[in-house]
């Protein structure tokens, strides 16, 4: 994920890119270095995974990546675009449980096109595949 050249040779075909990525946490006079100098690409079609200790800086990186929090330095871009903030083209789940309780498992997947103004029914049939890509089918409702 990190070091020299660790994105070299991809940058041109990679759908996320981070170069040089660092964050720097403020709270109470106190600063904490969550990231710093993190290199990555990330190809269409690639499967990624970010493994490290409670606390090492995961959960930072993907909140930069999603638009959801700004870095302190580097650069992150999504789809050849600079990420300035959210990035509604793609996904991230949350360490914890942000579903809707009362709504059964198709709604959840569907609920960002109710909240984006858009006719999940145009989308139900995509939205079981999906489920059925990660093993849920049977557990729609």
């Amino acid at each position: 994920m990190s070091g020299p050249g660790a994105s070299a040779g991809a940058a041109a075909t990679a759908d996320i890119e981070i170069d040089a990525l660092g964050h720097t946490f403020q709270r109470a006079g106190m600063v904490t270095q969550a990231l710093d100098g993190v290199n990555m690409a990330v190809r269409p079609g690639e499967l990624v995974v970010v493994v490290g200790p409670s606390g090492c800086g995961k959960s930072t990186l993907l909140r930069i990546a999603a638009g959801l929090l700004p870095f302190t330095s580097g650069r992150v871009r999504v789809g050849g675009r600079d990420v300035t903030g959210p990035q509604t083209a793609l996904g991230i789940v949350f360490q914890s449980p942000v579903l809707l309780e009362w709504r059964n498992v198709l709604d959840n997947v569907l609920v960002q096109l109710e909240l984006r103004g858009m006719d999940p029914a145009l989308y139900r049939e995509r939205a079981l595949k999906l489920l059925a890509d990660v093993g849920l089918t049977g557990f729609t409702d």
